[in-house]
């Protein structure tokens, strides 16, 4: 507001410059005139300045403050379990699969090596297929190549028994690469299980995760998506 003020006493000066009568009171001649207008003008506008960009400033650091206390009070993930390794992880989703009616999974490698861990997958797949021979279930993979093999044993077992089993391939594969699946029961409850394994090498030691926490499961869900338009 003093900034205003200012701005506008500035332009004052410069008008009431020309008011002849006020010279003639001072006994100045036009140069000084001129130079003491301008002068006059010159200080009021710097002073505006400085204050509009001292009031910006303490709007900015107001601005700054509001935003560290909303992040401080953010709602925290309260629903998190750790499943303390790989082969856990990939028995607790085998046993989820069993009232399972949607699926959204990647099997992405995440060192080059096979995707599938012959060591502790068998389970896995023979669950997928249990689940499968269920009508009206609806399974999305997203995999790569060498995953073809048993993706499509999955999709013969959903068209003979009325579910729908589909993938597509992706060539993004990106070391450290987070793998994850997004399962949906027969009552609706939604839940992820994200960082299972994908290797032998990194399968037993890797930790899983599992929550039902809806924003961490909309966020999987968006990448999912994403990775799914772009396969």
């Amino acid at each position: 507001m003093f900034s205003i003020v200012s701005y506008l006493i500035s332009g004052f000066c410069f008008i009431f410059g020309s008011f002849e009568p006020l010279w003639n009171m001072l006994k100045l001649d036009n140069d000084l005139r001129t130079s003491f207008t301008l002068g006059l003008s010159l200080l009021f506008l710097i002073i505006g300045y400085q204050i509009s960009a001292r009031n910006r400033e303490k709007r900015f650091i107001s601005e700054i403050s509001d935003l560290k206390k909303t992040f401080l009070t953010l709602p925290e993930v309260k629903s998190l379990s750790i499943l303390s390794n790989g082969a856990e992880g990939v028995l607790y989703v085998s046993a989820r699969l069993k009232d399972a009616t949607n699926i959204k999974n990647t099997r992405i490698p995440i060192d080059g090596d096979e995707a599938i861990d012959v060591d502790f997958s068998e389970v896995y797949i023979k669950d997928t297929k249990d689940m499968l021979k269920k009508n009206g279930v609806v399974f999305k993979d997203i995999i790569v190549e060498q995953n073809k093999v048993v993706c499509d044993e999955f999709k013969d077992v959903a068209t003979k028994n009325g579910s729908s089993y589909d993938y597509k391939v992706t060539n993004n594969r990106v070391n450290g690469f987070i793998n994850f699946i997004i399962i949906t029961d027969s009552s609706g409850n939604k839940e992820v299980v994200f960082g299972w394994p994908t290797s032998a090498v990194h399968g037993h030691s890797s930790k899983c995760f599992v929550s039902h926490e809806e924003n961490l499961i909309s966020l999987f869900e968006t990448i999912f998506t994403d990775l799914w338009t772009s396969s």
